[in-house]
């Protein structure tokens, strides 16, 4: 009989459960029943009965008591769906810099992907670092025969 009365208390209360949607930091009101979000930590309501919506996005459930009653449905930013292709000088100053080269025909692209002056070559310091390691070998073995 308590799996009844649990489910008629949550049926017939004031303010029903249901899905309240969010940006990741903003205010929330919650229903006064709200004891705590489940999935976001210690996070719990203020005095004010309203919340801060944890910054990750994601679906964090209401707590009533010990059980789920709800859900905090923490949406991105809007902007952060948006694929459209930024501009040379927008591009420049999302990244912080004027050093950028912009190839927009794929040829291009692809002749800079390869292109040695792009920066320096990782050829050479790997090659030097396997060549030490490859000396420390021989010689930690050389070590290890003398001994035996």
């Amino acid at each position: 009989m308590p799996l009844l009365g649990d489910l008629l208390s949550q049926r017939l209360s004031s303010e029903p459960g249901g899905v309240l949607p969010a940006a990741p930091g903003q205010r929330v009101r919650v229903p006064a029943w709200v004891t705590g979000v489940e999935g976001a930590g210690a996070l719990r309501p203020d005095a004010d009965g309203s919340l801060t919506a944890p910054a990750q996005p994601g679906v964090y459930f209401l707590i009533r008591g010990t059980a789920r009653a709800g859900a905090l449905v923490v949406n991105p930013e809007p902007d952060e769906s948006v694929l459209e292709r930024l501009s040379p000088s927008q591009l420049r100053e999302r990244l912080g810099t004027s050093d950028v080269r912009v190839a927009t025909a794929a040829p291009r692209f692809v002749a800079s992907a390869f292109d040695a002056a792009g920066g320096r070559a990782l050829a050479t310091p790997l090659l030097a670092g396997a060549l030490l390691l490859l000396v420390a070998e021989s010689l930690v073995t050389r070590r290890g025969q003398g001994r035996a």
